[in-house]
C-alpha cells in the first residue's frame, strides 16, 4: 500500500490537526485508538496491516492525529470528549464529505459515539472494536504505570500495552507499545489518562442513529461480553459481533467481520 500523503486542518478551536485521505470510494473515517495515534508509524505497523487492508478496500479511507498526539499539534491540554470531536469536526467540513461511515477502537469508542450523537445526518455506519483499552484496570494500576513512565517510559509503555491486550498478544502488544512511545510524551499520556477518567457517554448513546456494530471479543482481556452486549442494547440500531480468540490471531476475522458489516446497504 502507498503511504498515504500528510495534510493539516486547523480546528474551530485554533488546532493543527494531521491527517491523511486515500482510496476511492465510499468515505471512511477511522478514530485513533489513543493513546496510539502516529499517521505515519501506524501505517507501516504490522498490527495495524490487515484492518487497514481488510476493511478499507473499496472506500476512501480517511485517517488522523489526535491533538495532542503523533504529527498533530503537541501543545494542548484539554482532552475532553468535546474538544477530541473537534478534530473530527474540521477535517469532515474541511473534505466536504456529507454521509461518513465511521470506525473506532478503544478509547476512541467514546469519541466515535460522541461525534455520532452529535452529527446523527452525517453518520451512515459506525463500526466500534469495544475491547482493548485500560478502561477495565483499578486506577491505582493505573496511576503506578503512569508513575514509571516519569522514570522510565519505555517500560511504563511496555507495561501499559501488555495490560491492556495481554501476554497471549506479547508480539503485538511490544508493537503497539513502540508506536505509543512514538505518539505521545509521558506528560501528554499522564494528561490523557487523567482526563478520560470524567469521559461519560451513557445519555449519548441513545441519540446515535446510525447502524452500528460493536465488535467484543472473548478469552482475553479488555471489557467482557456483558460490557460489549451492554454498549450495544443501549444503542438503537446496534448489533454484536463477538470475536474468538487471542488479537494476533483473529485480526483477520475481526476485519472481515467489519468490512461485511460496512457494505450493508452500500
Amino acid at each position: 500500500m502507498t503511504e498515504p500523503r500528510i495534510q493539516y486542518v486547523t480546528t474551530g478551536d485554533g488546532v493543527s490537526i494531521a491527517y491523511a485521505v486515500t482510496g476511492e470510494g465510499r468515505p471512511l473515517l477511522r478514530v485513533p485508538t489513543l493513546p496510539v495515534s502516529h499517521l505515519q508509524l501506524i501505517w507501516q505497523a504490522e498490527f495495524a496491516r490487515d484492518t487497514i487492508g481488510g476493511v478499507t478496500r473499496g472506500r476512501t479511507y480517511i485517517t488522523y492525529d489526535a491533538r495532542g498526539f503523533g504529527l498533530s499539534q503537541r501543545d494542548v491540554t484539554d482532552f475532553s470528549l468535546d474538544a477530541l470531536v473537534r478534530d473530527i469536526e474540521a477535517i469532515v467540513d474541511h473534505l466536504g464529505l456529507g454521509q461518513i461511515q465511521v470506525m473506532a477502537a478503544g478509547y476512541g469508542v467514546p469519541i466515535a459515539i460522541a461525534y455520532g450523537a452529535a452529527h446523527p445526518s452525517r453518520v451512515s455506519h459506525l463500526a466500534l472494536s469495544a475491547y482493548a483499552s485500560a478502561q477495565g484496570m483499578p486506577e491505582e494500576e493505573v496511576d503506578a504505570i503512569m508513575a514509571l513512565g516519569e522514570k522510565n517510559w519505555e517500560l511504563a509503555t511496555e507495561t501499559l500495552t501488555h495490560a491492556v491486550l495481554g501476554w497471549a498478544n506479547s508480539a503485538t502488544a511490544h508493537q503497539v507499545a513502540a508506536v505509543m512511545r512514538a505518539s505521545a510524551s509521558p506528560e501528554t499520556l499522564r494528561a490523557f489518562i487523567g482526563q478520560i477518567r470524567h469521559w461519560r457517554v451513557e445519555d449519548l448513546l441513545p441519540a446515535v442513529a446510525a447502524p452500528t456494530i460493536v465488535v467484543g471479543r472473548s478469552g482475553g482481556p479488555g471489557p467482557s461480553f456483558d460490557t460489549a452486549r451492554d454498549l450495544a442494547a443501549a444503542i438503537p440500531n446496534a448489533r454484536l459481533a463477538m470475536i474468538e480468540g487471542p488479537l494476533d490471531a483473529s485480526s483477520n476475522q475481526e476485519a472481515a467481520t467489519i468490512a461485511s458489516f460496512l457494505s450493508d446497504g452500500a
